[in-house]
């Protein structure tokens, strides 16, 4: 693959997702071959002023440098395995923002959008991790299924409310409601809606998302 591919990908940002505090990525290589170590592979960046190992640790992880000339010059990216028995992943980290809902009439209020950026990552993977020399380019993005409100309030009741339609959640015991992802309620633009609107806190049912892009690698015959 070209320089280009690896650059594509490690500027791809998910903080512009609304929702996303932080990212970090990580590339690593590894073979599909049966017994082929990490300390097996020389990854060699191909540049007009020789050619340039990147070192692997012992998980396969390495940096990719950046800079001006680099990114001019586009050169390209080999290994020294067989052709089709290597696998290049990029595995991008995300921390979520605090959900801040806003109160409307003594109701407290989210956007169902906002309780799953997973929606978004998903979105913005597809679209940007697009190889700039025409490589193929598969993004996956496992994520959280639902999301759990806790109200101190026992007595606390919640809806899920598309337009002027409201639907109300049943809660899992007193104050505890349980929402599953749904991509058609974030297309219809939803919200949900909690009454009284305080004291109410989200969890997540994992400590952070992980978006796993794989690259095709270019192998030397």
């Amino acid at each position: 693959m070209q320089y280009a591919t690896l650059l594509a990908v490690a500027n791809i940002d998910l903080t512009a997702v609304n929702g996303v505090a932080t990212q970090s990525v990580t590339f690593f290589a590894r073979s599909r071959l049966p017994g082929v170590r990490p300390s097996d592979i020389r990854i060699t960046l191909e540049t007009k002023d020789g050619h340039r190992t990147l070192p692997l640790d012992s998980d396969g992880n390495f940096a990719l440098p950046v800079s001006a000339a680099l990114t001019k010059e586009n050169p390209w990216i080999s290994t020294n395995q067989p052709k089709g028995t290597m696998a290049m992943t990029a595995e991008f980290t995300i921390t979520l923002r605090n959900i801040e809902p806003e109160f409307r009439n003594g109701e407290w209020r989210v956007s169902y959008a906002r309780l799953f950026p997973l929606h978004d990552v998903a979105g913005r993977l597809d679209v940007a991790a697009k190889a700039a020399d025409g490589q193929p380019v598969t993004a996956t993005f496992p994520g959280p299924k639902t999301i759990t409100l806790y109200c101190d309030n026992k007595m606390a009741r919640a809806w899920i409310v598309v337009g002027d339609e409201r639907q109300e959640v049943r809660p899992l015991e007193g104050g505890q409601f349980a929402l599953t992802y749904s991509a058609e309620l974030i297309q219809r633009d939803a919200y949900m809606v909690v009454a009284p609107g305080v004291g109410c806190r989200w969890r997540y049912d994992w400590s952070r998302e992980t978006a796993t892009t794989k690259i095709p690698a270019r192998a030397t015959d």
